[in-house]
């Protein structure tokens, strides 16, 4: 009895030993399924710009996979990248059909191979549009053989500008993103992009963000570096401590917005300061290094500021560092709002 056992017991480890040996290591269930490292948005995946290889079984078992963005930088297709996607129907390769022809695909992408690829701006013999997308800030308006476009053309939304997430990436006066995809356009195809003030634009795809950033005229970045330069030294001032508090908070006032994220952390910083203060400060260099304008008035102003610390018992300390302000200005006022 004893042995009969063993022996059920010894079967049954083997058997799943090699069930283990030789089960697909990207295999994943669920709506993202292998593909969770790629951006998706329900059924849609997109492949990030700046991939050149979609590793094996990488959405493999991505069974609710439909539709698939593939950039022109992908040059291999590992094996089992696509298995088991049963459900995918088009392929959005950014790029042409010699490039695509071109490109490494590995065995078992059947799925891949069976579903419908579009060329960017491609036409078929009809000359009907097989795909176009169009990603534009949510104040521009796009208008398709003159007909205003409305959230029905909309394919995802809520998308930052990647340009400003390494400033305020939940900034609320920050504009996102929206991605227009059109399919299968009958007839004669123009598209029309206008941005907040009606103006005509042209979307580069190379360019990226920088495209949308509107210059700051000369007299509004005159009034704004005219304020960091002198908010600079006062706010340094007052967060190193090296002067009376008060006094020192006085002098900052004259250039921040009462209640704001500045007046509200300089009030909090009080006691803190007395605790921990130098005994000299100074500013020995300042560079403003630009601006970023967001919406309704406000701006990202960027400065480098260079200065010398004394502190009893530790000496003089050099720092550098770099202050990213937001700042409104409407014409008339320009104060500092926050600091990061």
């Amino acid at each position: 009895m004893k042995h009969k056992l063993f022996a059920k017991t010894a079967l049954f480890l083997l058997i799943l030993t090699i069930c283990l040996l030789f089960a697909p290591s990207g295999s994943a269930a669920g709506t993202t399924g292998g593909g969770r490292d790629y951006p998706y948005y329900n059924d849609s995946f997109k492949v990030p710009a700046d991939i050149t290889r979609i590793e094996e079984e990488a959405f493999y078992g991505c069974e609710s996979m439909s539709n698939i963005v593939i950039p022109a930088t992908v040059s291999i297709i590992g094996d089992a990248a696509f298995h088991g996607c049963d459900s995918l129907c088009d392929v959005y390769y950014h790029g042409t059909q010699e490039q695509w022809n071109e490109l490494s695909i590995g065995t078992d992408n059947t799925a891949l191979q069976a579903a419908v690829i579009h060329f960017v701006g491609g036409t078929d013999k009809l000359g009907n549009l097989t795909w176009m997308e169009i990603t534009i800030p949510s104040t521009y308006s796009i208008y398709l053989n003159g007909m205003l476009l409305g959230e029905e053309h909309i394919v995802a939304d809520d998308i930052h500008y990647d340009i400003y997430e390494d400033f305020y990436y939940d900034l609320s006066n920050l504009p996102t993103k929206v991605t227009y995809r059109f399919d299968n356009v009958i007839g004669e195809v123009q598209v029309d992009i206008c941005d907040e003030d009606g103006n005509h634009v042209t979307i580069d795809p190379n360019k990226g963000d920088v495209q949308f950033i509107k210059p700051v005229d000369k007299e509004t970045l005159a009034r704004l570096m005219a304020l960091m330069e002198p908010f600079t030294e006062k706010y340094l001032v007052f967060r190193s401590g090296a002067t009376d508090r008060d006094r020192a908070l006085a002098n900052l006032k004259p250039y921040i917005i009462p209640g704001s994220d500045i007046d509200k952390c300089a009030q909090n910083a009080l006691d803190a300061l007395s605790w921990a203060h130098s005994n000299s400060f100074k500013l020995t260099d300042y560079k403003f290094n630009g601006v970023l304008p967001l919406m309704n008035g406000y701006y990202v102003c960027s400065v480098t500021a260079t200065t010398d610390t004394y502190t009893y018992g530790k000496g003089e300390v050099t720092d550098i560092m770099e202050l990213r302000v937001i700042v409104y200005d409407d014409g008339e006022t320009t104060l500092a709002f926050q600091v990061k």
